[in-house]
């Protein structure tokens, strides 16, 4: 008897997982940005801001389009909040700085209009080291040049890669 379920057991966990499908297999194997990396991103980033005297607010955002940290800094504007999550959201979403999809919106003038995305620098894709898209940051609060080195540099700290070049 013992035998007998001991191998319908052992059958049954076997056809179980071989039911289970391949996408979802996979998808348990991705890259993702953890909170102690989004940390450490929001941590450099604010370290530079506070050595230049910017007052920034910085989102972080996963490649699934979740937040997953908003710190807001002492006399930032309150409107920089929803201009570095649409910053970080578009990075993470084309897996390119906002710059870039600015500059590709100038061709296709219609991209500009599209709800929460930034057609401005300032948002950065985060990369691993192995190359893998794992979300956006978005920093503002001072020129956009600046958030964008701020975003950089948050990027930088945690150890991980900005999007490869064009």
């Amino acid at each position: 008897m013992t035998i007998r379920l001991a191998l319908a057991t052992a059958i049954i966990g076997a056809t179980l997982s071989a039911a289970t499908p391949a996408p979802a297999r996979a998808q348990e194997m991705r890259p993702f940005l953890t909170l102690k990396s989004a940390k450490a991103i929001a941590d450099g980033c604010e370290a530079m801001a506070i050595e230049k005297g910017w007052k920034m607010t910085i989102a972080v955002i996963g490649n699934d389009g979740n937040l997953i940290l908003l710190r807001h800094m002492d006399g930032a504007s309150y409107k920089t909040i929803d201009i570095a999550r649409m910053k970080a959201n578009t990075a993470a979403a084309f897996r390119m700085p906002s710059k870039r999809f600015g500059e590709l919106s100038d061709k296709f003038p219609g991209l500009k209009y599209v709800p929460g995305l930034a057609s401005w620098q300032g948002g950065e894709a985060i990369y691993s080291t192995a190359g893998a898209a794992l979300g956006g940051v978005g920093a503002s609060g001072a020129r956009a040049d600046q958030d964008a080195a701020c975003g950089r540099a948050g990027i930088a700290a945690a150890g991980l890669k900005i999007a490869p070049a064009p």
